[in-house]
């Protein structure tokens, strides 16, 4: 509830005269009335010294009656209650109360102690006393009633005694506070009044003006305005508002137009434009999306978007985002790339996905661009398949056409007319270009789908070299370039096949020689770099501009379109060149400045004596495996190793394509770099898994950092093995071919005899599919699992439903009567005897599923 400025500040103020006349009366009055006492007490002593002094006098000149006198003035005081003067014997000789003469103080009543009588003649000097109320004082005064002689001490001394009341001064001082206090509450009250009227006035009306045109305001009327007139604040406060909400108004405007146009431009979009939060739920949905993928926008907003994915990325995708906010990690983020969708037909086809981040109003927003690219995945399909079909089809033709022109043009049919001669030539020398680029696009189409043959044997780099010299020689001399070989190097061999390193080196000196002004050099140059040999070819001529290096191996890549014509190129050589380098385990890279020439240069790995040789190897796409790693994570020396053991690691860093490139069936095995994958290795495992198709694959991950890939194998992950980068190369490629062979024959067979079906799911996830698993849930349906089929370990229970797994031991034995390796998997500790029947005994909170895993694999002989 709210209340107008007109009530609540008088209502202050009030509140406050409140508290200041409270605090007054608490802290005024028992002032007042220490003062009271104060004075009182000063008073009394005053009275009792003059009083003394005038007895004292009197009984000294024996006149009685001035005593008597005194005293009476003395009760007339109307403080003093009660006089009375008692001599040395304790007999009162003179009173304000007459009854009261001549008696003794133990025959009246009046609160005379003897004691104090007593203390005030012997110490000749007079005191008082405060009563508990402090509303009366008593005194004890000594009298001297006679003195003989000029003796110092008197012979005869009494006491008066006096009874002072100040109570009626202390009610007195009280009422005077609150007299006091009681004006300042009626002037208080009379300024809050006033304050109220001006508030009103002044100030009140000119507020509730400004608070309804804010309100006004607030509910949308962009036209409310508070016009206040005035110089003081709450003026320049309206005049504050009434500019902010011209300037609010015409940004509005503004705003409107501008999402109007933005609007206009989604709603008219070509490609599919959706946004979706932090967690994935779809925000918004253009029409191109709703004709893409057949839903409409009151369908799908605030459903999550995996629903536009097929698997794998349906699953991923959750995995994708978390990972993204929780490390920051890029993966599809702001890359843009060809993926799977799925319509709401069922259908499943091809998109490429442009993922961006924004951010509005502090929450984050992923906003996704996808273009239906089935129509154009089609026509590269059907333009690859028409170039591969015409490629072998020109191929004969133009081979005979080829070798037909070359005997006329070699005087077989007789000399001919020079106009004819330069004719034929002119023939010769496009035929032989059109069969260079058939080969090459054949040579594309054999290296992309994995047919391609290499012949691996160890030979002299030097020699390689020289005749790749010599076989371009020729088209140097022609051309008027000179080629050089520099060198340092000494009986090194690499192992290679030597077609295809010259093939190599032919495309690199070609273009050297091609892009090289007339009597200019090209120099070949080679030396060791570690364990690998840099070979470059170093041309004079006119470099490569800056935007085309990202394209230069590039399908079809000319940094001149007029270059293919005027020198002869088809713009396949260097994509050739770098797939076959990268099939030797090699890297190759340029460097070049527009104007100054460029240097191609390739890294092959050394070849060491002992290194087994291979002088054949099967199409590469029969014994493939699949990394999933960085460009990092597959070094030279690594392929090549791999070339050598038959085998083939393609490399893979995107999580989606890795599924979708596994489903494919052409890999033998999966190896995941635990420095890559990192966090995400669990989920990686589980994805790979959810597929029945690659539920056998084995999966083995590969750690460059031991005491990381230590700490991750307490993972349940479904791993065939652990490999540790840092062992020897040949050692861990020995180790991987080890496994694929492996994975190809039988596998051990497991009975678990175990009643928990959670315990049960996490060591099948340990043990398969290394291992063949099966489950017991009780005593009895082991025994008859077990009399139907053999195993060859048991991982069993003591606490079962219908028993103590205890009791099944005499009977898990092979079929000739040997026992069978059983290992006890409990929640409790085994009884030492029973220790002792078993080959293992482990206790489930304090066995880790990697500790599981390896005791198993010990026990069967199968420890790595």
């Amino acid at each position: 509830m709210i209340f107008p400025l007109r009530i609540v500040v008088p209502l202050l103020l009030l509140l406050f005269a409140v508290l200041i006349s409270a605090y007054s009366l608490w802290y005024n009055i028992p002032i007042a009335l220490n003062e009271v006492e104060r004075n009182s007490r000063n008073d009394l002593v005053q009275l009792m010294t003059r009083t003394q002094g005038t007895l004292t006098n009197s009984f000294r000149d024996g006149n009685l009656l001035s005593a008597r006198e005194e005293i009476s003035r003395l009760g007339a005081i109307p403080e003093v209650q009660m006089v009375v003067l008692v001599d040395d014997v304790d007999t009162v000789i003179v009173s304000s109360r007459y009854e009261m003469v001549g008696r003794g103080i133990e025959e009246v009543e009046f609160g005379v102690s003897d004691q104090l009588l007593q203390r005030a003649r012997a110490n000749l000097a007079g005191f008082d006393l405060w009563l508990d109320d402090k509303q009366r004082m008593r005194a004890y005064y000594p009298v001297f009633l006679a003195t003989v002689g000029n003796r110092l001490r008197p012979d005869r001394v009494g006491v008066l005694y006096v009874e002072y009341d100040i109570s009626t001064k202390k009610a007195r001082a009280e009422s005077s506070v609150i007299r006091q206090v009681e004006q300042f509450s009626l002037f208080s009250v009379g300024l809050a009044i006033l304050l109220a009227m001006l508030f009103h006035f002044g100030m009140t009306r000119r507020v509730s003006r400004l608070v309804k045109q804010v309100d006004r305001f607030r509910a949308g009327e962009m036209d409310a305005r508070v016009h206040l007139s005035g110089r003081d604040e709450l003026a320049r406060i309206g005049a504050a508002f009434d500019a902010m909400a011209a300037k609010t108004s015409d940004d509005k405007t503004r705003l409107e137009e501008r999402e109007g146009r933005l609007q206009a431009i989604l709603d008219n979009a070509g490609d599919a434009i959706i946004t979706i939060d932090s967690e994935g739920f779809i925000q918004t949905f253009n029409p191109a999306a709703e004709q893409i993928f057949g839903y409409t926008s009151i369908e799908i907003l605030g459903v999550n978007v995996d629903r536009l994915m097929p698997e794998p990325y349906h699953s991923a995708h959750h995995g994708y985002l978390s990972n993204y906010l929780r490390s920051g990690k890029r993966k599809i983020i702001g890359i843009g790339r060809e993926v799977e969708a799925l319509r709401k037909n069922g259908e499943v086809f091809p998109i490429d996905l442009q993922v961006t981040e924004i951010m509005l109003a502090e929450e984050r927003f992923f906003v996704g661009i996808i273009r239906d690219i089935t129509e154009r995945k089609k026509i590269e399909r059907m333009k690859s398949e028409f170039i591969s079909t015409v490629s072998h089809e020109l191929r004969t033709p133009l081979t005979s056409i080829q070798g037909s022109l070359g005997l006329i043009t070699g005087g077989v049919a007789g000399e001919l007319p020079p106009q004819v001669q330069s004719m034929l030539g002119i023939a010769q020398k496009n035929s032989e270009r059109l069969i260079r680029l058939i080969n090459d696009i054949l040579d594309i189409e054999k290296i992309e789908s994995g047919k391609m043959l290499f012949k691996f044997e160890p030979l002299d780099v030097v020699k390689l070299l020289e005749v790749s010299i010599e076989s371009n020689h020729g088209y140097a001399e022609k051309h008027g370039v000179e080629l050089q070989l520099e060198h340092s190097l000494d009986s090194l061999q690499i192992n290679v096949d030597s077609d295809r390193f010259n093939q190599v080196m032919a495309n690199l000196i070609s273009n050297a020689v091609k892009y090289s002004p007339e009597r200019g050099v090209v120099r070949i140059c080679a030396e060791r770099n570690h364990n690998d040999v840099l070979i470059s070819v170093i041309d004079q001529g006119s470099g490569i501009p800056a935007e085309f290096h990202d394209k230069i191996f590039m399908k079809f890549s000319q940094a001149d379109a007029s270059d293919t014509r005027e020198k002869g190129g088809t713009g396949l050589g260097l994509s050739i060149a770098k797939a076959i380098v990268e099939k030797h385990g090699g890297e190759i890279s340029f460097r070049s400045e527009s104007g100054q020439g460029a240097v191609f240069y390739f890294r092959l790995p050394l070849f060491e004596k002992g290194e087994r040789q291979q002088t054949a190897v099967e199409p590469v796409c029969l014994r493939q495996i699949l990394l999933f790693g960085s460009e990092q994570s597959c070094s030279a020396e690594f392929r090549r190793l791999m070339a050598e053991a038959n085998l083939e690691c393609e490399l893979e860093s995107e999580l989606d394509q890795l599924l979708s490139r596994l489903s494919s069936g052409r890999y033998l095995m999966l190896l995941i770099d635990l420095g890559y994958a990192g966090g995400d290795l669990a989920e990686v495992v589980k994805l790979i898994r959810r597929d029945q198709q690659l539920v056998h694959l084995p999966v083995v991950a590969v750690s460059s950092d031991t005491e990381k890939g230590t700490e991750s194998r307490g993972l349940p992950l479904d791993l065939v093995d652990w490999m540790e980068r840092s062992v020897e190369p040949q050692r861990l490629v020995d180790s991987i071919r080890s496994r694929i062979n492996e994975s190809q024959h039988g596998k051990f067979r497991i009975l678990h005899i175990e009643d928990d079906v959670d315990v049960t799911a996490v060591v099948s996830a340990v043990l398969q599919p290394e291992m063949s698993y099966r489950v017991a849930a009780n005593v009895a349906e082991a025994r008859s699992v077990f009399s139907q089929e053999s195993f060859d370990l048991v991982i069993l229970d003591i606490g079962l439903p219908d028993g103590s797994g205890v009791d099944l031991l005499p009977e898990l034995v092979n079929g000739d009567g040997q026992p069978i390796p059983v290992v006890i998997f409990s929640a409790y500790d085994a009884d030492p005897a029973v220790i002792r029947r078993v080959d293992a005994s482990l206790v489930k909170s304090r066995t880790t599923n990697s500790e599981l895993l390896s005791m198993i694999r010990t026990i069967l002989g199968t420890s790595r």
